[in-house]
């Protein structure tokens, strides 16, 4: 397959070159493209399956050029290569459908990886596309093939409904085309264990056995819709005649029983999120609605969730309070509390009822920024706290979830203290060692924090918790205790003495000197003369 590195950086673009040339395999052609511009000359004679493209670029960025390379050619693979960790650029590459995103610098074997995958991917699409020029394959599978073609319309891919209405005719022979539509997502909240191993065929089968008792209740016509391979949610969609609608109250109560149904039958908590009824040019609008509804039941929680219930009384104001006391914590270095009270705030928010993805995307980027700011005022970098097991992704996505987030924090928190305590005693020596290295120079703490790469309050309070004295109090001290060695080992005048501890002014050393010893310089320098 032919695949293109795409970067400003002649040297980015050479290194990732080399690193996928080393592992070549026969019939891979790789090229490199240093700006946009120069990508589509490329493209002009050259057929390219998958990019490996930067983002932020001169003239027109990579998510610019990714999305009109997906625009014209879907089936091409993109995959983001970038030393940005920004949430804005993470969401504006899954928006446009991207493969992958990998940050920066990345192993050759993460790289690798991924290009595979894609390349996996463009075959078994390839497979795909020659099968479905096949009528056998059609045949034997127009179920799942009209399936796929009403998803695409309900996602808004494609503007031709005739796949859902062939799959409602095959359901019914007396199904209109100006029927009334209603469509309502089923995903599992909680899978039973017996589940694991049972064969998905065998459970839509189940499903389609609940909801065909419900369609005689209700007088509609029924299909199920499965959202992926990857995917347990499934769609209902229903259709109804003008007179034969059904009112609001009995739906609510059908869909309840299938819920109880669901629990009892299979073993699976579900929520149900049930639109409201529409035309079937609505549908894309009402499968927008649902998919929305079901990104903020970020709890998890098993109930029926209606189109016309889903205001939220979070409140802003109080994270803005929240996240004020939070901040006070961390710089107290109090981790263990802001853990604490922050899992305590999402759990009363979710009892409030007011916890959908929105609010809890709000917490994520306040707890974020707080976060790894403490982090690098505390000398902790990414790359101490994330790894394969905790991946700098999972946490950037962990606010879909509340579990997951709770579990996500808890780590990350755990991670961060035990890190803070490891680098305590290190960082005391380095400290010390720095004051030592530079005690001719008039020396301050911010000197020091530049010095060895920490935030200077953060140094400051370390400090004086681990040693019970002030890091300024410890500098003057430490001027002092080598201002008598000089004073007693050699003949240097005490101008020079003051010159060699870092003050230039002599009056400001003897003031200091007597401050910390009861005695002047000279004093000090007579009495070892008397004493010997």
């Amino acid at each position: 397959m032919n695949i293109m590195i795409l970067d400003d950086e002649p040297i980015i673009a050479n290194t990732v070159f080399l690193k996928l040339q080393e592992q070549n395999e026969e019939g891979d052609s790789f090229s490199i493209a240093f700006s946009a511009r120069d990508a589509r000359k490329q493209m002009e004679k050259t057929r390219f399956d998958i990019f490996l493209c930067d983002i932020v670029m001169p003239m027109e960025n990579g998510i610019d050029f990714a999305r009109w390379v997906l625009e014209r050619y879907p089936d091409r693979k993109i995959i983001f290569l970038t030393a940005h960790a920004d949430f804005e650029y993470m969401k504006q590459a899954i928006s446009i459908r991207s493969f992958d995103y990998i940050l920066q610098p990345a192993d050759t074997e993460e790289i690798k990886s991924a290009v595979e995958r894609a390349k996996s991917q463009i075959l078994i699409e390839r497979k795909n596309r020659e099968l479905l020029q096949t009528g056998a394959f059609f045949h034997n599978r127009e179920e799942e093939l009209l399936g796929q073609g009403a998803l695409r319309y309900l996602e808004g891919y494609s503007s031709d409904h005739d796949c859902l209405f062939r799959l409602l005719r095959n359901r019914s022979e007396d199904f209109s085309e100006n029927d009334c539509f209603h469509i309502c997502l089923v995903s599992p909240v909680h899978m039973g264990e017996s589940q694991g191993s049972e064969k998905t065929e065998f459970r839509i089968d189940i499903i389609r056995n609940i909801i065909d008792e419900m369609a005689t209740c209700l007088k509609g016509h029924y299909i199920v819709l499965e959202a992926g391979a990857e995917s347990h949610d499934i769609y209902i969609l229903a259709s109804f005649s003008e007179d034969h609608i059904p009112d609001m109250a009995l739906l609510r109560e059908q869909y309840d029983e299938m819920r109880l149904m669901f629990q009892k039958l299979m073993d699976i908590d579900v929520a149900l999120y049930v639109g409201n009824f529409c035309p079937v040019s609505r549908l894309p609008e009402a499968f927008s609605a649902l998919k929305k509804a079901a990104a903020d039941n970020v709890g998890g929680i098993s109930r029926l969730f209606f189109s016309q219930d889903r205001d939220s009384n979070f409140s802003e104001y109080s994270l803005d309070l929240q996240s004020r006391s939070w901040k006070k914590m961390l710089d107290n270095n109090h981790v263990l509390r802001f853990r604490n009270s922050l899992l305590r705030y999402v759990e009363q928010i979710g009892e409030s009822g007011s916890l959908n993805q929105s609010a809890m995307m709000k917490i994520h980027q306040a707890v974020s920024a707080m976060l790894f700011n403490y982090m690098s005022a505390s000398g902790i970098r990414l790359s101490d706290v994330f790894d394969k097991k905790l991946t700098y992704y999972d946490f950037l996505y962990s606010y879909r979830k509340v579990d997951t987030f709770r579990d996500i924090v808890y780590r990350l928190t755990e991670r961060v203290m035990n890190h803070s305590e490891g680098n305590d005693e290190t960082t005391i020596q380095n400290i010390i060692s720095y004051i030592r290295d530079h005690i001719d120079q008039d020396l301050t703490v911010s000197d020091i924090a530049d010095g060895i790469g920490m935030n200077q309050d953060y140094l400051g309070r370390m400090f004086k918790k681990r040693t019970g004295q002030g890091l300024k109090h410890y500098i003057t001290a430490e001027k002092m205790k080598a201002a008598k060695i000089l004073l007693r080992d050699t003949e240097l005048s005490i101008t020079d003495v003051a010159l060699q501890v870092g003050y230039q002014n002599y009056s400001n050393f003897s003031r200091v000197f007597r401050q910390e010893t009861g005695i002047t310089p000279s004093e000090f320098r007579s009495s070892l003369l008397l004493s010997e």
